[in-house]
């Protein structure tokens, strides 16, 4: 948004927006993690159809004993990305 001239108070809104926004999504994930539930999709699960609802499909892998998949690697660039000053972001590839 820096780099398109955004106005600060726009950006300030939407950052706060999607920052509150997420505290939901980020406690429900904390929530079924600590639950057992089924997260990641092992590779032989993900062929799934286009009419499969995750709650029902998540209770069937669960069933069968299915665990979650592996996490993905974060590449080392990309967090030391979030490190840098905006300026450094934005004139660096």
């Amino acid at each position: 948004m820096t780099e398109h001239d955004v106005p600060e108070t726009q950006r300030t809104a939407i950052y706060q927006a999607v920052h509150f926004a997420g505290i939901f999504a980020w406690d429900a994930n904390a929530r079924e993690r600590q639950a057992g539930l089924l997260r990641i999709l092992p590779a032989d699960r993900q062929r799934i159809g286009a009419n499969t609802l995750w709650l029902p499909y998540r209770q069937e892998l669960l069933r069968l004993g299915v665990t979650n998949g592996p996490d993905g690697a974060i590449p080392t660039a990309f967090c030391q990305r979030g490190d840098m000053s905006i300026d450094d972001a934005l004139q660096r590839p």
